[in-house]
């Protein structure tokens, strides 16, 4: 087995260097910029916010195709607080293009983060102290930079050991292979959360009153079955950047995070008796009262409660 792995890196290296030199590029990096982690005071819940540009050597304006706004809520899945929870399979809420994997390790107080882009079939990794993703809820943390990495490969464990990223690599990339969900391509912008069902808020509208500082909230959530719920909820605060949680309506919990290099809000629905959620994004948000129909969005378990 030792000798099977000796050759095979000689082999490796040989068909490297047999490569026209015009191949062997600079590795690729992609930068993560802005990230950002705000949490609820008593860390039930914490929303997560990047930008990811898969691009950072080209200038030219019109490489929007390669930087991406993503945002997604993480909840606890046991009694760890939200800001020390694992998540693993996640998507932005915008598009299923990324699949993102976070790990904890509590010794270290370090944050792994995975991102791979499902369409490429190409992963990177980046890292951040505690201390970091504290103060990058203030003033956004450093950007980094993360080597481009390819996801899809026959023998995965072996690119795990191989490329020198040791455990975390590994266990990520036994992880990736289980979770592989179907894609949907982006202009569907949907997702099925890999148990056919989905969910949909009609018709949000929001109307803020400064005289007794609340906010009345209004939409109805229809699950794919056809089956709608009413919600109605008065808010304390009537500014626009108001953040709320776990409001109940008809057995679900509404939860509402704002999102300011949008202006835009971040709607969590969650239904603690099978521990399922969906998330819901509105972009300029501020002076609006009717926001209309969202998107339907997949219905995930993730043990919300």
């Amino acid at each position: 087995m030792i000798l099977f792995h000796h050759h095979h890196h000689h082999l490796l290296l040989f068909l490297l260097c047999s490569l026209p030199l015009l191949t062997l590029a600079i590795p690729t990096t992609w930068t993560l910029l802005n990230l950002a982690r705000t949490c609820t005071p008593d860390a039930s819940s914490c929303l997560y916010l990047f930008n990811l540009d898969q691009n950072p050597n080209n200038n030219s304006p019109y490489s929007l195709d390669d930087y991406t706004t993503c945002y997604f809520p993480v909840y606890p899945f046991s009694s760890l607080p939200a800001n020390q929870t694992d998540f693993n399979s996640v998507s932005c809420l915008h598009t299923d293009r990324f699949s993102i994997n976070g790990g904890y390790n509590s010794e270290l107080k370090f944050w792994t983060l995975v991102i791979t882009d499902v369409e490429k079939g190409e992963h990177a990794f980046f890292g951040y102290t505690d201390d970091e993703l504290s103060n990058g809820e203030r003033e956004g943390v450093v950007p980094k930079n993360g080597k481009v990495l390819t996801t899809k490969k026959k023998r995965t464990e072996e690119e795990g050991e191989w490329s020198g990223g040791g455990k975390e690599k590994e266990e990520y990339l036994v992880r990736s292979r289980r979770g592989k969900r179907k894609v949907r391509s982006r202009e569907e912008n949907e997702d099925d959360g890999g148990n056919g069902k989905t969910w949909q808020i009609l018709g949000l509208s929001r109307v803020q009153n400064s005289s007794d500082d609340t906010t009345k909230v209004g939409f109805k959530i229809k699950d794919s079955d056809g089956l709608t719920a009413h919600c109605s909820l008065t808010l304390s605060g009537s500014n626009n950047d108001i953040s709320w949680f776990g409001k109940v309506c008809k057995g679900f919990k509404i939860s509402w995070g704002y999102k300011p290099d949008t202006d835009g809000g971040v709607m969590t629905v969650c239904y603690p008796q099978n521990g399922t959620a969906a998330w819901f994004g509105w972009d300029g948000i501020s002076y609006q009262t009717e926001f209309g129909d969202s998107l339907r969005r997949g219905v995930h378990e993730i043990g919300c409660a």
